[in-house]
């Protein structure tokens, strides 16, 4: 019996991107074009934090609550992969 094929799991911003826009979709994950306006770059901006290594699985206080600033989910059953932020 032949070995099942494996796939690379899809980013679940892949899917937002195209249940988003379609052509979106095309230019950023067909094409490798990142079209950039305001938006994007303020994204850009707001994630250099975010995304900053040092500061990867610390929490921080927000009044009475914890937060984190993102968490990695997969589902390898629905091949599935991103991180919530």
């Amino acid at each position: 019996m032949p070995a099942a094929a494996t796939t690379d799991p899809v980013p679940v911003r892949a899917l937002n991107q195209v249940t988003y826009c379609e052509r979106l979709y095309y230019l950023q994950y067909v094409d490798c074009v990142m079209p950039t306006n305001e938006h994007v770059e303020g994204g850009l901006f707001d994630h250099r934090r975010a995304d900053d290594p040092a500061l990867a699985g610390k929490p921080r206080k927000d009044g009475d609550a914890t937060r984190t600033r993102g968490a990695r989910v997969s589902s390898e059953a629905l091949g599935l992969v991103g991180v919530l932020d």
